[in-house]
Formats: structure tokens, C-alpha cells, sequence
């Protein structure tokens, strides 16, 4: 419940008015710990306010302000020397503490006259300028001198902009006719800490405040590597434009962030041209576009991926379209050919439609980790299906291990029982918290993975870390590994031993060891727990 106190004291000598309020909420802002002072001087009325924007300690306002009537009997307001601290920015309003910045009105005639406000913080310094008069003319204009993007930009997750825009921005009407312009370009412009160039964008309204020609240039040091050129439209419901977009040699490394768990390590260059149309929000995209040295890096399997060669994708609609690409691994240079397409619907949901088919590929190239029920490295023959949203993403893999395929279960707890059973494996204490872990790490991902096990591929249980205690062995069989987020892994099937060996080492006498031969034929079955077989 809001909290207010209002004083009015004509005989103070300090103020006139005093009010303060724990918040108030307006439908363009919402303020915290409000405060105002008023006191009278002569014929003019001194105001100072304090302030904090919502309940963000970093944006906190101080402003002094006054209000007279000047000799021609017109409304003035001004600004004095105040501070304004927003995104750990300090901006000084009228830093000179003069009475220039000021704006003086008729309300009745709509005449007013905005003398310049001028803002600095730093290096950086905006002024804005204007008048009115009635109906029928308007001149406003913006100036920006070494104003960096990120000290006003809303926050956009995992694309991170900075630069310094430098430019103008205004708005003109007079006899009915409109100029809206804005002329600005960005210096040193980065996207994730990456170099992208000078940007320069100019916005001409077409005797409109609805329809604009647009132009956008992006160059570095070697080439215009993004150049746009068209109209936006904003006198429908929904805002359209229709922009011709040509792209090249421009570097894709900026934008790996937006992979976050999934994708990482993009790399390459991208060329071609397109047309955006429709809707500004969700516009179709047709054209086709080139990749050149691309890659990318998929952090949950450890595997590093080129595209070879040149690869194309046709863009159409809300579509990107693959077809025939061939992936590398940057490892072993196995190989797969993907088709399918990626699409999207307003730029924030994203769906895949991807199909693999391969000889042989590395789908799996990770190490020993106290927090993965397993870990190795596998080659595959066959297929994976890559379907659905990337925040509920469905794979099914399809396939035959290949030749250099390694799995490796470590375990823990676990204890020697009679002679008709080598090992009894138990319940470890840590398992529901690192099945938690697994899932928090994969999260999005349904992963069915139907497998025939070759003589190829090797399995070794690792029984103690410490001694070195160890089952290594190959054979041949058919599994099923189901994984979701909601919590299942679970493990079904046979593995028919074909060789092996168990090596048994005492932790508690060093020296002592003793090797087993593991006999043809045993199995070992899977009905749900992989920790748990039989």
C-alpha cells in the first residue's frame, strides 16, 4: 500500500511544499521512493525531486526544476543542473547549471519553443531542440555526439550490441508537409565483443510519419558486408517492409552465443542475397544464401563439425533449407549429409526439421566427469532425425556402431557377492542428484537412440577408480537409450559377450591384482536403470 506525506508551510524558510511518496505507478513508468520539494523565490516556483525507477537501485533520478511567467507573458519551465543515473550511467542535465534549457509556452495556441536540453555523461552528449506552433508546424530535432548503444539499449538475451552512434534524428511539418529523417551511423560497432564495423543508417519518411525509405550499410575495412534498401510501412495494423538485403563475406562468430548449450563455436563467413517482406515482426525471407569455412561445435557430445566446401541454403518464407550438406568432424574427418530445414516464427521460436544419414560419423567424443553417468567416444552408421522446437527438441538415431567406438560406465559402491554372480551392482547414494544434473544439462531434448552393438565397438566398466579395477570387453547386441526432461533415462536390451577381460585389483594391498578371462556367450541385459543390470 502506497505511502504518502504532504506539508504545506507558507512561513518555512526551506521549502513551500514537501510530499513524498513510497511509490507511484504511472502506465508510461513506475517510481519508488518519490520525493519534491517546492519553495518560492521572487515569482518563480524552484522544484527538486528525487526518484528511483521501479525498484532498480541502479536508476535513481535528481532533478531541479523551476516554472515563471517571463515579460511576454508566456509559460516557462526549465531544467537546472540535475542527474540522472541509468544502466551505471551518470547523465548530467544542463551540466552548465544555466537557464537555457527551458521550454516556453501558450498552452491555449500550442506555441511552444524548446531551447536546448543538452545531456552529458562523460564523452558521450545528446541535445534535443524544438518548437510548435497550432496545428500546422512542427520542427524537433536530436542530436547524438559518441553515444554508446549499450548505455540505453534494453538488454537482448545473449546478443550483446555496443558502438558509438553519432547523427541526427528529426521531425519537420509545415503547410502539411512531413520530414521525418534519421541520419546516424555507429562507430566501432561490436556484437558480442566481436568487430563488425561502421553502420550507418538513414530513414527517410515519405510526406509521412507512416512510411519510410530505408537504407543500411554495415562495412569494415575490406567490403560493404550488409547493405539493405527498401520501405517500411507502419500505417497497417501490423508494420510491413519490403527490403532488398545483399550480404558479403560477413562473419557469423558474433552470433554463437545465441546457441547457448546447444551450438557453440560458430565460425565462417556468409554471402548471398535476399528480400524481406511482410509483416517487420515475422517477414518472408526469399533468396538463397552461401557459407563459406563454416562451423560449429555441439558442447553436450564434444564434437567440433565443418561444413565443407561452400555450402548453400535457400531461404523461403519462414524456412532455411539444407540439402545434400555435408558435415566434418574436425577430429577424425568422418562425415554425414544433412538435409531438412530450420524454420522460425518471429525470430524467437525456433523449429527443426533435420534428417543425418552417414557411413560412419562421430557422434559422441567426451571424457571422464564426476557428474555424467558415462562417457567415451562412438562412430555410427545410420540415421538421426532431428525434429521440433529447440526448447523441446526430439532425436531419434538410428544405427550400428562402427569401428573406434568406446564406452565407458565408471561406478562406485560396489560390492564382491558369492560364485554364481561377479558383480552386484548398488543403488549408488548420489544418483537421483546426478540423473538431476543430467537432465538440468540437457534440457529440450527427448533423445531415443536405437542401436546395434558390433564386435567393433568396446564397453569398459570402470569397478574402482582408485585400484584400477576395471571390466573391458566387446560383443554384439541391440539397445534402446531413452532420455527426456522429465526425468527418465533408462537403458534397455542385451549385450552378448563376445571377448573380454576383468581386471581385479585390491585397493587395500596394493601389488595384488589377478586378471580374469571373461567367457564367450554371457550376457548382460538392460531393462530400465543403466545402472542397474543384470
Amino acid at each position: 500500500m502506497a505511502e504518502v506525506l504532504l506539508r504545506l508551510d507558507n512561513n518555512n524558510p526551506l521549502y513551500t511544499t514537501y510530499f513524498t511518496a513510497n511509490e507511484i505507478n504511472t502506465k508510461f513508468t513506475n517510481l519508488r521512493k518519490v520525493n519534491l520539494i517546492n519553495r518560492i523565490k521572487n515569482d518563480t516556483l524552484f522544484f527538486k525531486s528525487t526518484s528511483r525507477r521501479e525498484r532498480d537501485v541502479e536508476d535513481s533520478f535528481s532533478l531541479d526544476f523551476f516554472y515563471t511567467i517571463n515579460p511576454d507573458k508566456k509559460n516557462v519551465v526549465g531544467l537546472l543542473k540535475s542527474e540522472i543515473k541509468h544502466k551505471d550511467y551518470d547523465w548530467v542535465i544542463n551540466p552548465n547549471n544555466d537557464t537555457a534549457n527551458k521550454v516556453t509556452f501558450v498552452l491555449k495556441d500550442k506555441d511552444f519553443l524548446i531551447s536546448p536540453f543538452t545531456m552529458v555523461s562523460n564523452e558521450q552528449k545528446i541535445e534535443f531542440k524544438g518548437a510548435m506552433k497550432g496545428e500546422d508546424y512542427k520542427d524537433f530535432q536530436a542530436t547524438f555526439d559518441q553515444v554508446k548503444l549499450q548505455s540505453f539499449l534494453p538488454p537482448i538475451d545473449s546478443l550483446h550490441l555496443s558502438g558509438k552512434i553519432n547523427g541526427a534524428i528529426s521531425l519537420k511539418e509545415q503547410n502539411a508537409k512531413l520530414e521525418p529523417k534519421a541520419n546516424v551511423t555507429v562507430e566501432n560497432f561490436k556484437i558480442n565483443d566481436f568487430e563488425q564495423g561502421f553502420l550507418a543508417l538513414n530513414i527517410n519518411g515519405k510526406d509521412s510519419y507512416e512510411n519510410y525509405d530505408v537504407s543500411l550499410v554495415l562495412e569494415n575495412s575490406i567490403s560493404k558486408s550488409i547493405n539493405a534498401v527498401g520501405e517500411l510501412d507502419f500505417s497497417p495494423e501490423r508494420p510491413v517492409m519490403d527490403l532488398s538485403v545483399g550480404i558479403e563475406d560477413y562473419e557469423i562468430a558474433a552470433f554463437s552465443p545465441l546457441g547457448k548449450q546447444v551450438l557453440s563455436k560458430l565460425r565462417g563467413s556468409v554471402s548471398g542475397e535476399f528480400n524481406a517482406k511482410g509483416f517487420i515482426g515475422n517477414p518472408d525471407l526469399n533468396g538463397a544464401l552461401e557459407f563459406k569455412d563454416a562451423g560449429l561445435t555441439f558442447p553436450y557430445l564434444n564434437i567440433d563439425m565443418n561444413l565443407e566446401g561452400n555450402t548453400k541454403i535457400a531461404l523461403k518464407g519462414q524456412q532455411f533449407l539444407l540439402d545434400g550438406v555435408i558435415l566434418e568432424d574436425t577430429k577424425y574427418q568422418t562425415k554425414g549429409n544433412l538435409s531438412g530445414y530450420i524454420a522460425h516464427q518471429d525470430f524467437k521460436l525456433w523449429v527443426m526439421d533435420l534428417g543425418i544419414r552417414t557411413d560412419n560419423l562421430l557422434v559422441l567424443d567426451t571424457e571422464e566427469n564426476e557428474e555424467v553417468p558415462y562417457y567415451g567416444t562412438g562412430f555410427l552408421q545410420g540415421t538421426a532425425e532431428i525434429t521440433g522446437a529447440t526448447s523441446n527438441l526430439d532425436i531419434l538415431v538410428e544405427g550400428r556402431t562402427q569401428p573406434g567406438t568406446k564406452f565407458v560406465i565408471p561406478l562406485s559402491d560396489v560390492k564382491m557377492i558369492d560364485n554364481y554372480k561377479l558383480i552386484h551392482f548398488e543403488k549408488r547414494v548420489k544418483e537421483e542428484k546426478e540423473e538431476e544434473k543430467i537432465m538440468e544439462d540437457i534440457k529440450g531434448l527427448d533423445l531415443d537412440i536405437r542401436l546395434e552393438v558390433t564386435k567393433d565397438a568396446v564397453a569398459q566398466v570402470v569397478i574402482d577408480k582408485v585400484s584400477g579395477s576395471e571390466l573391458t570387453g566387446s560383443g554384439t547386441g541391440n539397445l534402446a537409450i531413452e532420455i527426456n526432461t522429465r526425468g527418465k533415462f533408462n537403458m534397455y536390451g542385451d549385450f552378448k559377450v563376445e571377448k573380454g577381460k576383468y581386471n581385479f585389483k585390491y585397493a587395500n594391498l596394493p601389488g595384488i591384482s589377478k586378471p580374469f578371462i571373461v567367457q564367450k556367450g554371457g550376457t548382460i541385459s538392460w531393462n530400465g536403470s543403466l545402472m542397474m543390470p543384470s
